[in-house]
């Protein structure tokens, strides 16, 4: 009996014993870089990057860990020497979740100081296709409105932005970087938090949907229209949310269907600021006219959630263009600057008819500070000299200044160097061979000077392979080309990270190598007017002109062109001509008609014509016309002039009449320049 108490009293102690012995705790496990995150997620980089990633897109200049902070600049101090760089850098975050939440906002703890390029230069960014450690390049982003201003003495400060508008997504959270080699600022980040909660001050696209927004009011279409409304005024088809965006098509089961819809927005207050703007994210496929079945409006006296034929609406001066497949997305910016101190609701109009109906996909739309970068005409000639012909090239600063506008046209300057043989990312006149032993055959770099050696006062022009342009120009094989003149016609768009000119032909018809654009041989002239100092001896007839326009065609003294458009805040209907005198082609074999001309804002087709009568006596509709043909017509969305040419050998012997003929209708006006109008024989 005493050996089965001894051991009951054995078995308790063990069971005591073993039940005070401290489990060891169950340790979650740690993230890794590129895991999904959930809310909240906060990373220091006090000692390194945690759970974000770095990305160098241009420059030697990268994040780096510094003064426990993340820090990016593009100012080098070497031996008291200060040197600035070009730079595209991004500091990305690991994917997180942001649901199951009202509201969602970033915070920054941040210090920045120094003057940079612009108040864009340093930007978030949110993706929600973006793949961790790829090139930021083969997401989609979205520029959150806010921006970081600069601090006292290296002040540390929280900076809060809204998450709203990606609620319901995964997203990437983006640092974006920009530096040029004349300005950089410098910025120090000691830690990042995304978090449940409401952004101070506001803006963000959250709310309910009528109530006033504030700046910045940003609304994306993941998955929901948010604080937007759509109206159905005709047709069955209706705006919906799809892939990721807000999606509108009269398109169905392959008929096009005729169908006018709204996409409206809550009010938003436009107050306290100098200038404001509208930037919309968005893919266009299969539009007729674009510009007329994509329009954009502003009401101040619209009724949230009423019938928007109700209001009174004022036109948005914008231009759209198509993509030519479902990832190529677009970013237009549109001037509200004539709404500041006002409270507006902001649409978008959808038009389709039974013979066609395109297709748009809506990203996101903030109304937002800022001047607009999208919607100002390109200067023509622009600073500089010339207008982009095939004998009025532009020059390189001509050039410059229209980088990245889809300008197709000639540009004419002194062969000064080429692009060292190696090199990515062209960012200080160091990474340019002036002189001397050239080793690449790619390329070659135009200056308004002969003598220029500063890389920003010029234009890398590609030298495509396997053409006469290459062969003839690049300095690898023709060093004595270096100090020529070279006329090229090409795109103006960023290459090697500079200005550049791309996408030539490369044919002996798209360039000249020295004394610059030779043109045609040209026959007898029988009449010509340049409209360089106004209308001439042309007159002008107007058939339709609505009382709220002064005049339709008018003389364009800063463009030394004739103008014409019928857009004064909207677009109205019109019917304005520009009637030449009486050209008398007796006594020539044959004839020919040549102007430069510019379209913007529409497409001239069926509604811009060039005219020939040879019974015009004063009365435009007494007369009897026929239509040019030409060989070609602007497509109508920039304002690159081109030269237009037109057979008259079937009215030689005969006294004839051409004439401009404009239209335009209440829902598109297109902008239309002419000049240098030439009769030859």
């Amino acid at each position: 009996m005493k050996k089965n108490y001894l051991l009951l009293i054995i078995g308790i102690a063990l069971m005591v014993i073993t039940s005070c012995k401290k489990k060891d705790p169950v340790v979650p496990p740690v993230p890794s870089s590129g895991d999904v995150m959930s809310m909240p997620y906060s990373v220091s980089f006090e000692n390194n990057f945690g759970t974000y990633t770095t990305k160098n897109v241009i420059g030697d200049q990268v994040w780096t860990i510094d003064y426990s902070s993340a820090v990016m600049t593009g100012h080098v101090n070497e031996g008291g020497n200060h040197t600035y760089y070009e730079n595209e850098d991004w500091l990305i975050s690991s994917p997180v979740k942001i649901k199951d939440v009202s509201h969602a906002k970033v915070v920054f703890n941040y210090a920045a100081m120094y003057q940079g390029a612009s108040d864009t230069d340093i930007t978030v960014q949110v993706s929600s296709n973006y793949t961790f450690g790829n090139d930021p390049s083969t997401a989609t982003w979205t520029q959150l409105s806010d921006v970081f201003t600069n601090t006292e003495n290296w002040a540390f400060t929280d900076k809060e932005m809204s998450l709203d508008a990606f609620i319901g997504q995964t997203v990437s959270v983006a640092v974006k970087f920009t530096s040029t080699t004349t300005k950089s600022r410098t910025i120090e980040i000691k830690s990042i938090t995304i978090q449940e909660g409401q952004a101070s001050g506001g803006g963000g696209g959250g709310g309910t949907p009528g109530e006033v927004q504030n700046l910045p009011y940003i609304q994306a279409f993941a998955t929901s229209f948010g604080t937007y409304i759509t109206k159905d005024l005709l047709g069955d088809e209706s705006w919906v949310i799809d892939y990721s965006s807000a999606k509108m098509t009269g398109y169905d089961h392959g008929a096009n269907n005729a169908n006018e819809d709204w996409l409206i927005s809550s009010p938003v207050e436009i107050t306290g600021v100098e200038h404001a703007k509208m930037t919309m994210v968005y893919i266009c496929r299969y539009f007729n006219n674009l510009n007329s079945d994509i329009t954009l409006w502003a009401s101040e006296d619209y009724q949230f959630d009423a019938d928007p034929s109700t209001a009174t609406w004022t036109q948005i001066p914008a231009t759209l263009s198509e993509s030519s497949n479902w990832t190529s997305w677009k970013t237009a910016e549109m001037s509200l600057d004539e709404f500041i101190g006002k409270t507006v609701t902001i649409a978008v109009k959808y038009l389709s008819d039974t013979t066609k109906a395109g297709t748009i996909e809506i990203q996101s739309i903030s109304v937002e500070e800022g001047e607009a970068g999208g919607v100002t005409p390109p200067p023509t000639p622009g600073p500089g000299a010339g207008s982009g012909t095939t004998d009025d090239p532009y020059n390189v600063a001509s050039g410059i200044s229209l980088q990245g506008q889809d300008v197709v046209a000639w540009v004419q300057g002194y062969i000064v160097g080429a692009v060292r043989n190696g090199t990515s990312s062209v960012s200080s006149n160091d990474d340019i061979i002036w002189s001397g032993s050239f080793d690449s055959a790619t390329n070659v770099v135009i200056a308004d000077d002969a003598t220029c050696t500063e890389i920003s006062q010029c234009i890398i022009v590609n030298l495509p392979s396997g053409k006469p342009l290459r062969a003839q120009v690049n300095l690898l094989d023709n060093p004595d080309n270096l100090g020529k003149l070279l006329a090229v016609n090409g795109k103006l768009r960023t290459y090697f990270g500079q200005a550049g000119l791309r996408d030539s032909g490369g044919t002996e018809s798209d360039f000249v190598l020295e004394g610059g654009v030779t043109p045609p041989p040209a026959g007898e002239e029988i009449y010509s007017e340049s409209f360089a100092n106004g209308q001439g001896d042309f007159e002008i007839v107007d058939v339709l002109m609505p009382a709220e326009l002064e005049y339709v065609w008018a003389y364009a003294s800063q463009y030394s062109c004739m103008k014409a458009s019928a857009y004064v805040g909207q677009a109205y209907q019109s019917e304005s001509w520009l009637v030449s005198p009486a050209i008398d082609l007796s006594g020539v074999d044959s004839a020919k008609l040549s102007f430069s001309q510019a379209v913007n804002y529409a497409s001239p087709q069926g509604v811009l014509f060039v005219m020939i009568s040879t019974n015009y006596n004063g009365d435009v509709n007494a007369a009897d016309w026929a239509e040019l043909s030409l060989d070609q017509w602007p497509a109508g969305s920039n304002w690159s002039f081109m030269t237009s040419n037109a057979n008259l050998d079937s009215y030689v012997g005969q006294n004839v009449t051409i004439a401009f003929k404009y239209t335009s209708s209440a829902s598109a006006a297109a902008t239309w320049e002419v000049k240098n109008f030439k009769v030859e024989e």
